[in-house]
């Protein structure tokens, strides 16, 4: 009986854990532009490439730099850790757990929220 409940355990983890990434891991590669709230920001693009690679563009100054993404499922919303961007290079600080709270084929919302924020940002994208 116990090894049918650890079987029934690992099977639902299974299921729940891999299963809520949907298709978000497809989703979520393309270039995003930045939809910033202030129109004085900087409108940064954001290209999650497929390996794990991220590239941060400033198409005014031509700056990028590059760091590496990753997704994990949360039965919440799924996140997306970025690390690894320069945070001198561009206005807001890109290294962090964000939480997807929307993405479809037009439009990334994300979230996240630390100290150097001061609260919640959320970063609000449209694909390219």
């Amino acid at each position: 009986m116990k090894k049918i409940h650890i079987a029934s355990l690992a099977l639902l983890t299974a299921v729940f854990g891999y299963g809520c990434l949907g298709s978000t891991g497809e989703d979520i590669i393309g270039t995003w532009k930045l939809a910033p709230v202030n129109p004085m920001a900087n409108p940064v693009e954001m290209t999650i490439q497929n390996g794990g690679t991220v590239i941060f563009t400033d198409p005014i100054t031509l700056m990028t730099d590059t760091g590496e993404w990753e997704l994990s499922p949360n039965i919440e919303n799924n996140r997306l850790t970025i690390s690894g961007v320069d945070p001198s290079e561009f206005q807001s600080p890109w290294n962090a757990e964000w939480h997807i709270l929307k993405i479809n084929e037009d439009v990334l919302l994300i979230a996240a929220k630390g100290s150097e924020f001061g609260g919640v940002l959320q970063q609000d994208f449209v694909r390219q």
